[in-house]
């Protein structure tokens, strides 16, 4: 009875992939020759602005208010589009709409201007497509020129030039400011019909852009833009009786001679058949996403650990470990903070000491893994304590939410530590892989720790998990679409696996170290985290060493530069 089950569920898997496969040629037959077509006839239209024409601080500020992550992203932004459906199933009905500037691209080429999931859904798959044949300038140049900007007026050059008289690059800071500010609110938050409401939106989106981490208007210049008169916006600003204009309704005319799914042109029967069509296609694909989500989730989570005897097996085919046979030795358990039990080691230093050092392995590996790492804290006078992260080693089968539970797990093991030996004079903790990224993840708690040392860490997961897309020859959004699911199955998504983030009020002590050659967690990654960290940080690269191989690598500069840092820290203790 379980194998005609099992052989039901792959017919109907490969139904499934025949059938999107099928229907997702279609639909790119359908609109794959109309980008470049769109993008052709407006760029020969006269007020056609190339991008490059563009003052750069225009671009910025449109970015900074309409897609932060444009460059950085597939056409999508899954954290919005996550947060558009939560506050729409609030309100119940659709108010926000999570869009990229290639969605909103997408929109204005394709779409009558209504709000519903389908449309929705089908505006991504077109996303997905604009980012594959035109590609970011492009898009954004597309989308600068074709944009709505309340009056009936069209493309930021008409913008400017409607607005206050002035071709796009004379405009000051504080014009360009508000033209940024008009697209998301063109009608209800027009400048020259409702200058109290567009005041009170710039001011707002002043704040936020003077707020970013890298602000884009300094707050001299907000000042000096809040220090305007509010009857006087901008001392070029039309006034409401002087807008009557003829531009060419130049859009308009792209979408009747070229928008294929526009509903301008198209005959009633035809609409309804292409949007069955795409009904048909999305259905088919918000299946197989469930599937593949919650497939490609679990994968990822699960961890397929190593015993002791592999992992001491694999150190001493690098490192002579003859020495921890004759140390003294000390296993113990540590209960974490849901009850979970922790199998931990204490490895005393030979010598009488009150340093101690935490040390957590990789994924995959166990405290075997840490063993390379101890004998350099132990020739600095440490007492070692080396643990099975939670799912590896002795401890109970579980998955990994790389660095969500492991640092309150790493908390757990601090906590402990501090109590069992409270005369520790100088106390820090070690990490290696995922065990470095829960080291900088427990950050956010304020631990009892005076120093990190961080190796070959991942400042964020999602990067590290599209690598390993690339590697496999997947698309990376199906690693957004499995963070989604984990989500739902495990608590905790990928876009929440963000150690970096711990780093804001950060002031304890950061020694990062990273493989030059590691193309698992790239030494951006490092880098990135040194450069967030609040406190003293320094990061040193291991020429020629991989992934989690540095210490084997180049064994003799690690020991430097872990006695250089303690030293440079915490000279006499």
């Amino acid at each position: 009875m379980l194998m005609i089950g099992k052989i039901i569920l792959i017919f109907i898997a490969a139904a499934l992939f025949v059938l999107t496969g099928v229907a997702g040629y279609v639909f790119i037959l359908m609109i794959r020759r109309f980008p470049i077509t769109l993008y052709e006839a407006r760029a020969r239209q006269p007020d056609f602005i190339p991008l490059v024409q563009i003052p750069k601080r225009q671009v910025e500020l449109l970015l900074a208010l309409e897609d932060r992550f444009f460059y950085t992203h597939h056409g999508y932004d899954i954290d919005s589009i996550r947060n558009a459906i939560e506050m729409n199933s609030r309100s119940r009905k659709i108010i926000w709409g999570g869009s990229t500037i290639t969605q909103q691209l997408a929109k204005n080429l394709y779409f009558r201007f209504t709000h519903n999931y389908l449309r929705k859904a089908a505006e991504l798959l077109i996303a997905l497509v604009l980012e594959r044949r035109l590609g970011k300038d492009r898009i954004l140049e597309l989308y600068v020129n074709i944009i709505y900007f309340g009056n009936g007026v069209y493309g930021i050059s008409d913008a400017a030039r409607f607005y206050f008289d002035k071709p796009v690059s004379r405009l000051s800071l504080n014009q360009m400011l508000m033209l940024a500010c008009i697209p998301a609110v063109p009608t209800r938050g027009n400048p020259i019909q409702h200058p109290e409401v567009f005041e009170r939106i710039r001011n707002k989106r002043l704040n936020f852009l003077t707020a970013m981490e890298r602000p884009v208007i300094t707050p001299a210049e907000a000042e000096e833009i809040r220090a305007r008169d509010s009857d006087c916006l901008d001392p070029d600003l039309k006034k409401p009786d002087e807008t009557t204009r003829n531009f060419p309704q130049t859009i308009p005319l792209i979408n009747e001679r070229f928008g294929p799914l526009s509903g301008v042109t198209m005959k009633n029967g035809r609409r309804r058949k292409q949007m069955l069509i795409i009904g048909i296609i999305i259905a088919v694909l918000l299946v197989l996403a469930i599937v593949a989500g919650f497939l490609i989730a679990g994968r990822t989570v699960a961890i397929k650990p190593c015993t002791p005897e592999e992992a001491r097996a694999w150190e001493e085919q690098y490192c002579d470990l003859s020495w921890y046979d004759t140390l003294e030795k000390t296993d113990y358990t540590v209960t974490s903070y849901d009850g979970y039990v922790l199998h931990a080691q204490f490895l005393k230093n030979p010598e009488d000491t009150n340093r101690y050092v935490i040390i957590s392995h990789g994924n995959t590996g166990n405290r075997f893994g840490a063993m390379k790492y101890a004998s350099v804290f132990l020739e600095q006078g440490f007492n070692v304590i080396v643990y099975d992260l939670r799912g590896h080693g002795l401890d109970e089968p579980t998955f990994c939410t790389y660095t969500v539970r492991e640092r309150k797990d790493l908390l757990a093991m601090i906590r402990d530590s501090r109590e069992r030996y409270p005369r520790a004079s100088l106390f820090g903790i070690h990490g290696e892989s995922l065990g470095a990224s829960a080291s900088v993840a427990v950050l956010e708690e304020k631990p009892p720790v005076d120093f990190v040392v961080a190796d070959c860490g991942f400042s964020e997961i999602l990067p590290v998990l599209y690598i390993k897309a690339a590697e496999m020859h997947l698309p990376g959004f199906l690693f957004d679409l499995a963070s989604v699911f984990a989500g739902i199955r495990f608590g905790c998504s990928f876009s929440q696996m963000r150690p970096i983030d711990s780093l804001k009020e950060n002031t304890i002590p950061i020694l990062f170290i990273h493989g030059a050659d590691d193309h698992s967690i790239p030494p951006e990654h490092s880098e990135r985290m040194k450069a967030a960290t609040k406190g003293y940080a320094e990061l040193h690269l291991i020429p020629g060493a991989a992934h989690a191989m540095s210490v084997i690598t180049d064994p003799k500069a690690y020991r430097e530069y872990v006695a250089d840092f303690l030293a440079g820290q915490f000279p006499g203790r």
